[in-house]
């Protein structure tokens, strides 16, 4: 085991248990090996993450006890112990957190939008500083915490792949994105914590996409939009991240985005020498126009069907600085 106040962080998929074997014992009259039931807590149990680890640890034998604010399909049929809690209440935390081996802390708000309300903030940041101090005040032997690979800096200046442990974390201020502040901002409240005795584990998923998308996340909706041709094409880049799921999509093809693209800006134009909407709305009816009429020359311009089925896409995050 390690030792108390031990920081691990992985650059991954959620995951970190202890080793199975450190709980496992063969009685010498059988000789066949037992291992006993580890009790473990999942918050964020109904995302899409914590969908597919639920079911891996049911799958493992573990015991399984999932923090939620209510019954959702996610978990139907599964059988696991739900408990009433949320990130935000300490109190309700120790409570679920009792008699408790592992706690995967999951919970988490992903916003591209901001944090106008604070929900961000008070659930990314504050959040995993209170599921912290209640694993340490209810004696958790450790805790994964999941974060995200949005909690490095990867604008910051002559910055080189790959990424990895030592990469800079997210400075707590503008220009950076909300989310991506809460991430990094919530593993400094998380070292605090480490420092008091807390045994955790950090992770940093990326794009994730894979079974039990109930919701769907974006990733799915993304997939989805392709997969029915509502998304008629796609821009230049990459993403780190596994595609696991068999689809057939169609690919963007040139010639619609790029009469999309002119004929917005053509129509945009027109409509600001004219004066005929508020300067607010030119950006929304430039991208309005690029979807519509893109999606129309695909129509006429259609690209061939790619099947991606079984097949493993792992794309560079590089910085764009």
């Amino acid at each position: 085991m390690n030792q108390a106040g031990k920081i691990h962080s992985v650059a991954g998929t959620c995951g970190g248990a202890p080793n199975r074997d450190a709980r496992c014992r063969r009685p010498p009259a059988s000789g066949v090996l037992a291992c006993a039931r580890m009790r473990v807590v999942v918050t964020g149990a109904t995302g899409h993450v914590g969908s597919n680890l639920v079911r891996a640890l049911i799958r493992r034998g573990d015991q399984v006890r999932v923090v939620v604010r209510e019954r959702v399909r996610s978990l139907e049929g599964l059988d696991v112990e739900r408990v009433l809690g949320d990130v935000r209440d300490e109190a309700s935390l120790r409570a679920a957190f009792a008699d408790a081996e592992i706690v995967y802390h999951l919970a988490a708000v992903i916003s591209i939008s901001g944090d106008r309300n604070g929900t961000v903030r008070a659930v990314n940041v504050d959040g995993t500083r209170r599921v912290a101090e209640a694993a340490l005040a209810a004696g958790v032997r450790r805790l994964v915490h999941c974060s995200s690979v949005h909690a490095f800096n990867l604008y910051q200046p002559g910055a080189v792949d790959p990424i990895d442990e030592a990469w800079a974390r997210v400075p707590d201020s503008a220009p950076h994105f909300a989310y991506d502040r809460s991430k990094a901002a919530g593993e400094r409240a998380l070292r605090e914590v480490i420092e008091k005795g807390l045994d955790a584990v950090i992770l940093h998923p990326s794009g994730v996409v894979g079974p039990y998308d109930f919701g769907p996340s974006r990733m799915g909706q993304v997939l989805l939009q392709l997969y029915h041709r509502k998304l008629p094409s796609l821009l230049g880049g990459g993403f780190a991240g596994a595609y696991t799921l068999g689809m057939f999509t169609r690919r963007a093809n040139s010639p619609g985005v790029a009469i999309g693209i002119a004929a917005s800006i053509v129509l945009t134009t027109i409509a600001w020498a004219l004066n005929l909407v508020h300067p607010y709305f030119y950006l929304a009816i430039s991208i309005m126009l690029c979807i519509v009429i893109g999606y129309a020359a695909s129509l006429f311009f259609p690209a061939p069907a790619r099947s991606l089925k079984g097949l493993t896409i792992y794309s560079d995050v590089r910085p764009s600085g």
